[in-house]
């Protein structure tokens, strides 16, 4: 079964042209996760068989997912100003965003996350990290950009259904 990029829009960016508004900064990395498993992660993907198979779904589809096209959308929201430092991948920080929503947690516990379980490290591709993948300040930013950017799920006559990676 193959992804549904379209499907992925919708949940994504509430189904409209995303971000295309502003410019991709010329000096933007992309997300480049590693697509083959390592050891460390073959295991974890075995011990979500029955509980937490979101995880295990976005690591092995993450390079699908977000792929060139959809990365260069999603850089759109960044404004080409020079300011600040390095910007940190949007694809990188939209899998948090997904990561964040499906624990329903709050930016900081989504942050702390980035270092401290295996399963964001995983997905986000930052194993053994000492510092966090993203700060709080970043996330929020993207965050809001990111719902600026779209009429978001209840204009599509969305509500909170059960992930289907979960059933």
């Amino acid at each position: 079964m193959g992804i549904d990029r379209d499907l992925l829009v919708v949940i994504l960016c509430g189904g409209q042209a995303p971000f295309g508004a502003c410019r991709r900064p010329s000096q933007m990395r992309r997300w480049e996760p590693a697509i083959e498993l390592s050891k460390k992660e073959q295991f974890i993907i075995k011990r979500l068989k029955r509980t937490r198979k979101l995880f295990a779904f976005l690591r092995l589809h993450r390079h699908e997912l977000f792929d060139d096209k959809f990365q260069q959308e999603l850089e759109g929201m960044y404004r080409d100003t020079g300011a600040g430092d390095e910007p940190v991948p949007p694809a990188l920080l939209c899998m948090a965003l997904l990561l964040q929503g499906y624990h329903r947690i709050s930016d900081a516990e989504a942050v702390e996350l980035t270092v401290m379980d295996l399963r964001w490290q995983m997905v986000l591709g930052c194993f053994g990290a000492d510092e966090p993948a993203i700060a709080q300040g970043t996330l929020q930013a993207f965050s809001r950009a990111f719902d600026r950017s779209r009429d978001g799920p209840k204009a599509l006559g969305a509500d909170d259904r059960a992930c289907p990676a979960d059933e």
